[in-house]
C-alpha cells in the first residue's frame, strides 16, 4: 500500500468475470486487461478470482505501473503464458510505450483490428476497455 490507497485487485477480477463479461457474445474472444500499480489488500482473494476468472475463458492480462509490484503475484492473475501476458511500465506517463504490444497480443502484429474511428488514439481506445484496479 503507497500513499494511503488501496489495491483491491479480487474485487475488480470478481467484477469484470460476473458483469462485464457476463453478457459478452459466445464465440468472441473474452480478454480482461488489468492495469495496476499496487499490491492488492488479499493476495489469496485476488489469486482465487484470478483462477475464477481464468476458468470462465476469460485471458488475463497485466500492465503493472511503477516499483510499488509484487511480480510474482502478478504472474499468479496473469493467464498463461505469463511472460507474455505481464507488461510493466514505469508509470502511467509511460503506458503509451506498450499500447502496440498490447495490441500486438491481442489481435496479432500489424493488426488495426483495435482501430475506432470515433476515438482519437489507440490508447485512448484500450483505457475505455480497460478495468483499472488501484
Amino acid at each position: 500500500m503507497c500513499c494511503g490507497y488501496r489495491t483491491d485487485t479480487a474485487q475488480a477480477l470478481r467484477f469484470l468475470r460476473t458483469n462485464a463479461f457476463a453478457s459478452a457474445r459466445p464465440g468472441i474472444s473474452r480478454i480482461a486487461i488489468v492495469v495496476t500499480d499496487g499490491n492488492s489488500i488479499d493476495v489469496a482473494a485476488t489469486r482465487m478470482q484470478a483462477d475464477l476468472t481464468r476458468r470462465a475463458a476469460i485471458n488475463i492480462m497485466v500492465v503493472a505501473v511503477g516499483d510499488w509490484l509484487d511480480i510474482n503475484e502478478m504472474r499468479g492473475i496473469v493467464s498463461y503464458p505469463s511472460a507474455r501476458n505481464t507488461l510493466r511500465v514505469a508509470n502511467y506517463d509511460s503506458f503509451g510505450s506498450v499500447v502496440f504490444t498490447l495490441r500486438d497480443s491481442i489481435c496479432g502484429s500489424e493488426s488495426n483490428t483495435l482501430y475506432y474511428p470515433h476515438t482519437h488514439s489507440l490508447t485512448h481506445t484500450l483505457s475505455l476497455q480497460t478495468f483499472v484496479s488501484s
